[in-house]
């Protein structure tokens, strides 16, 4: 179960924190749920310095205040929300990995999260798509995904 208020709270410099947000609706067990206990049990063959928290929301409580907050719809799950240092705010931002139609989630996640270890990965903003080239005139229209540019 996912409470914000637990995980977003203090100093928690030692671990990042991934949530994975799951489709309201979906049932059994998937490769993404058998990635979710190989993480969580140590047995994914992943090692990293710095500890993980591993929080999964599946129609949790504060679902819909996620889908809200982070601006998704359904066709965007599921997905994983990485928050280093478990800040939700945080000057390093945070980091999504997409998981739809992903088949071997486990692969995806070590993978992600190496890259983000090794600083190789842009942090994600919710954002609107940028305007083409053609369609900037005197006025540089900035979106979320091109603000710091």
């Amino acid at each position: 179960e996912f409470w914000p208020d637990d995980f977003f709270a203090g100093d928690q410099s030692q671990s990042d924190l991934l949530v994975v947000v799951w489709p309201r609706q979906s049932l059994g067990r998937s490769p993404l749920q058998k990635c979710m206990l190989q993480l969580q049990d140590g047995t994914a063959a992943f090692e990293r310095e710095r500890g993980l928290v591993l929080v999964s929301c599946r129609g949790c409580q504060n679902y819909d205040n996620l889908i809200n907050l982070w601006k998704l719809n359904d066709k965007d799950l599921p997905l994983a929300m990485l928050f280093p240092m478990q800040q939700e705010f945080g000057d390093l931002g945070r980091f999504r990995l997409d998981l739809v139609g992903v088949e071997d989630p486990l692969a995806g996640m070590r993978t992600f999260l190496r890259q983000f270890d090794a600083g190789k990965l842009e942090p994600w903003v919710s954002s609107q798509p940028p305007p083409g080239e053609d369609e900037q005139g005197l006025v540089r229209e900035v979106v979320g995904s091109t603000y710091r540019q």
